[in-house]
């Protein structure tokens, strides 16, 4: 939910549910939100401090919205965003089935080409995301690097991908322009599954 650390000299970090020094915002888990299970969430603000309850598979935008539902008690507000970077493509054609803004048992289907893990050869990949983003609520672009796509979503809704590919058209997750972090709580590595292929849950 934020991306400033609390230090021992600073404690004034943003909130991020259920992280420690110098971690990455983004998890992924298989089929559901990678927040498992529910919990407590103390906000402690120049007002006042207050205690909320979020549920297993909330979202970020979910447990933003309870931070933000005790800002005039608290002085603490919450803003909420998931971001995944998508690399390592095989060169093939792929179909996926994506869900964020729209529910998992209503997914929007893209297919496209890669060609190589450049600018070039994701740009297909690209135009396919952006294509469906009044639907899906999902945006991309190539990352800084121009090896990987980053998906996002500006509200903090969990990005689900199911990979309905042939077995060869694999590609894996990282945090966005980070390639050598993989996402917490599994998931990276997204093979190709035809039919079988379930969702992989990206939570902010």
């Amino acid at each position: 939910i934020g991306a400033k650390d609390a230090t021992a000299t600073d404690a004034t970090g943003d909130l991020t549910l259920g992280s420690t020094k110098g971690a990455k915002l983004v998890q992924a888990g298989a089929t559901a939100s990678a927040i498992t299970a529910g919990g407590t969430l103390k906000i402690e603000g120049s007002y006042g401090e207050k205690t909320v309850s979020y549920g297993a598979k909330s979202t970020a935008k979910d447990v933003a919205a309870l931070v933000n539902a005790q800002t005039e008690f608290t002085g603490v507000s919450a803003s909420a965003r998931t971001e995944v970077q998508l690399d390592s493509f095989t060169s093939g054609s792929y179909t996926l089935d994506v869900a964020s803004n729209n529910a998992y048992d209503a997914p929007v289907t893209i297919s496209f080409k890669v060609t190589a893990n450049n600018a070039e050869g994701l740009s297909a990949a690209v135009k396919a995301f952006n294509d469906v983003s009044s639907k899906t609520g999902v945006t991309a672009r190539v990352n800084e690097k121009g090896d990987g796509i980053i998906l996002v979503n500006d509200s903090g809704e969990d990005i689900k991908l199911k990979n309905k590919s042939v077995a060869a058209s694999a590609f894996t997750l990282h945090h966005a322009n980070d390639k050598t972090t993989s996402m917490a709580g599994g998931g990276t590595a997204i093979a190709g599954a035809g039919t079988s292929a379930t969702f992989t849950v990206v939570t902010g």
